[in-house]
């Protein structure tokens, strides 16, 4: 099996990187706001799939997560931030 060069890694590195910082690629939400405005607010959901509330979803906690009831869609949930924040 033949491997990859080094030289086409460090090429796609290089073009990966210049069309995220001209704005052509996204990028991932966890780096584009450092603020968490949904941390601590209520959460309210459409149902709820046993230990998995809606409250999972503002926890702060990526071990935790909402999850909604099994064969009922649609399936959504909401939090309330308060008030509109401009970022």
């Amino acid at each position: 099996m033949r491997g990859t060069h080094p030289s086409r890694r460090l090429g796609a590195g290089l073009l990966t990187a210049g069309l995220i910082s001209l704005g052509l690629l996204p990028v991932p939400a966890q780096a584009a706001a450092d603020t968490n405005l949904a941390l601590g607010r209520a959460a309210t959901a459409g149902g709820a799939n046993g230990g998995y509330p809606a409250s999972n979803v503002t926890d702060g906690s990526q071990q935790s997560y909402w999850e909604g009831p099994l064969g009922s869609f649609p399936q959504w949930v909401q939090v309330d931030l308060g008030t509109q924040v401009d970022l």
